[in-house]
């Protein structure tokens, strides 16, 4: 899906490049950076923190030597006294190459869109080997003759022993497992279809299951059903063209695949307990999260 213009809301790019890192560095004087999207993946480390970040809708404080995962087309605004850390960023592109590589990319929860929260992660007992990992692809990242299949290596390990400890803190599924990646492709589908496709038999049939065996295998391993789901993005993306585009609720009703603009009011007040008239004006006056 292709990433609708938001009124305000302006959309970061990496233009040529594949891995980059930026110096993250604020003090008092800097108060908020302004809501933002980016087309690329980003990963923050906040080496030295103070304030809060706001993520599609939701605030969540600050914490030093902590790791923030935004994905692609996510609205992001960091509100901070202080700040200190790096970011590293990188396109679909540098894991694209192979199957095996987007198909690396796709099984990370700390990138679904919805789903579990990875706004604030600690480093834990894997501090040491994480903190040299982000400098070695930092400093690969600066160097003129920088190599990308060097900090393609860099960022896979990176991804695998964060992936790892936040699968056992929080004690879900294996995403190696032949269900998982069942799970992992079903996100990706939902991704690609949501606005067009509303019913779990689609999504069922694309993966060669049964509607009844899908939703079995997605309350083992996510605890929801297809349809809570696809309920989830199609919300979220709701969310995203109500608070912040210029188009109309109608609109906005036809482009989330809605043939009844009354329909998606009620579905969006049921999800949200606002209308989305009354979500818009809220988001202008800054009082909804």
């Amino acid at each position: 899906m292709s990433m609708i213009d938001l009124r305000g809301i302006p959309v970061h790019s990496l233009g040529q490049d594949i891995i980059r890192t930026f110096n993250l560095s604020g003090s008092a004087g800097i108060s908020s950076l302004e809501p933002h999207r980016h087309e690329f993946y980003e990963i923050i480390y906040f080496e030295n923190a103070q304030g809060s970040q706001r993520l599609d809708f939701n605030d969540f404080e600050v914490y030093p030597e902590t790791l923030t995962f935004i994905s692609p087309g996510q609205i992001h605004q960091l509100k901070t006294k202080k700040f200190e850390g790096i970011i590293i960023t990188f396109t679909a592109a540098a894991f694209s190459r192979t199957d095996e590589e987007i198909a690396f990319l796709q099984q990370y929860t700390l990138f679904h869109k919805s789903g579990a929260n990875t706004s604030m992660i600690p480093m834990g007992e894997d501090k040491e080997v994480l903190l040299s990992l982000i400098k070695a692809i930092n400093k690969e990242s600066r160097r003129a003759d920088s190599c990308q299949n060097i900090l393609k290596s860099y960022l896979k390990l990176f991804l695998e022993i964060v992936a790892r400890a936040y699968r056992v803190t929080h004690k879900l599924f294996d995403s190696t497992s032949h269900d998982a990646e069942r799970i992992n492709k079903l996100q990706n589908l939902i991704e690609l279809n949501f606005t067009r496709e509303h019913l779990a038999p689609f999504y069922a049939s694309s993966l060669n299951l049964t509607p009844k065996r899908l939703n079995e295998i997605c309350k083992k391993i996510v605890g929801k059903t297809v349809t809570s789901l696809l309920a989830e993005r199609i919300n979220l993306e709701a969310k995203r063209l109500t608070g912040y585009s210029n188009q109309t609720i109608k609109e906005i009703a036809f482009q989330l695949g809605f043939d009844d603009p009354s329909y998606f009011s009620r579905f969006f007040k049921k999800k949200n307990g606002h209308t989305p008239e009354e979500f818009r004006s809220q988001c202008s006056n800054s009082t909804i999260h």
